[in-house]
Order: structure tokens, then C-alpha cells, then sequence
């Protein structure tokens, strides 16, 4: 997405980061999506508990006929991808707390190595839970193009390549807030790019 204007604001958690930099990157390139069986699942549930609890929260998701969702406010899309990799990002680092581990990350000893290390890691856990939530994903072709052409993706069609280039801009946007060098995304780009090949 060009207007960055986030990056340089202040936030309470780094996942309440994740959260905006996943609902905004969803808003721009996604024009119509289908969700998994699972993920309407679960927002069915949790929109039960809420209306079993009578708390007053601002959701927006609209069932079909069907019982799937037609129509999800991308910020609890946002969250719940958000959630997804602070969980995930705890376990993987045994339990060390998301701020922590970003801390570590931007001021470690071995800067290169940790960095790459938690690119990969999120960029894994990222591309995960958006093929957990879509099942089908419509974007903006000439917005997608672009980013295929930017990443070094234009020759690859498979199916996932939506899946692929969310995450990496959602991984991007995580990379240019604690500084991960542009140089270390490309190269893991490069290495996403011939794994899927």
C-alpha cells in the first residue's frame, strides 16, 4: 500500500500493529473473498459468545443463506490475523512475549541473522493463517500485478500467488516499522519465489 502514514506511529503492542498493517494491506488489494468453513465457524462463535455475554462491541459481519460470511469488517480480519501470530510467535520463541521478541530483534547481537530469522518466521506464520481464513481470494489485478512484478513474481501463476503477496506485504510493512534492512527482505523474497516454483 503507498500511504505508509502508520509506520511512524506509536503502538500500545506490536501486535495491535499487526493488526492495522494486516486490515489496511486486506482493504487494498482484496475486492471479494470466500472464507473457509473453519473461519466462519469460528466468527460464528465468537459473535455468539458477544451476544451471549450482552457486551457492547462494534462488529460488522453479515451471514448468506448459506451461514457464510458475505460481508467481514476487514479490522476483525485484521485482529484475528493479529492474534493468530502473537500466539503463534510466543510458542515458536517459547513462551517469550511478542514485545520482547521484537525488542530482541531490534537491538540484538547478531542482527542479520536474528532479523532473517524472524522474517521467516512471521512470513510462515502470516502465509498460514490467511490460507486458514480464505478459501478464494479476488484482488485487484493491476494492484496485484504490480506487487508480482515489484517482488520478482510475474512468471509464477499458481492459485496461492493472492495468499503470497498479501503476506509479503504484510511482512513488508512489519520490516520497514523495526527496521528489518530492505536488502534481507529481498533475499528472503528471492528464496519464497524459488520454494514455490
Amino acid at each position: 500500500m503507498n500511504n505508509k502514514d502508520y509506520l511512524g506511529k506509536l503502538f500500545r503492542t506490536f501486535d495491535d500493529f499487526v493488526s492495522l498493517v494486516a486490515s489496511r494491506e486486506l482493504e487494498y488489494i482484496i475486492f471479494d473473498a470466500k472464507y473457509t468453513t473453519y473461519f466462519n465457524n469460528k466468527m460464528r462463535k465468537v459473535l455468539n459468545e458477544i451476544n451471549r455475554s450482552k457486551r457492547d462491541l462494534e462488529l460488522f459481519v453479515m451471514f448468506n443463506t448459506r451461514g457464510e460470511i458475505a460481508i467481514i469488517d476487514s479490522k476483525i480480519v485484521g485482529k484475528y490475523i493479529a492474534n493468530y501470530y502473537n500466539i503463534q510467535m510466543e510458542k515458536y520463541y517459547k513462551d517469550i512475549k511478542l514485545n520482547k521478541i521484537v525488542w530482541d530483534v531490534i537491538n540484538g547481537k547478531s542482527k542479520t541473522k536474528t532479523k532473517r530469522d524472524f522474517m521467516v518466521i512471521s512470513y510462515k506464520i502470516i502465509y498460514k493463517v490467511l490460507n486458514e481464513i480464505y478459501m478464494d481470494i479476488k484482488c485487484n489485478k493491476s494492484i496485484l500485478n504490480e506487487y508480482k512484478f515489484r517482488y520478482g513474481l510475474e512468471n509464477y501463476s499458481r492459485k496461492n500467488i493472492s495468499t503470497i503477496v498479501i503476506s509479503i506485504l504484510i511482512l513488508e510493512d512489519i520490516c520497514n516499522y523495526i527496521g528489518i534492512e530492505e536488502d534481507i527482505l529481498l533475499d528472503y523474497l528471492r528464496k519464497i519465489y524459488d520454494d514455490n516454483i
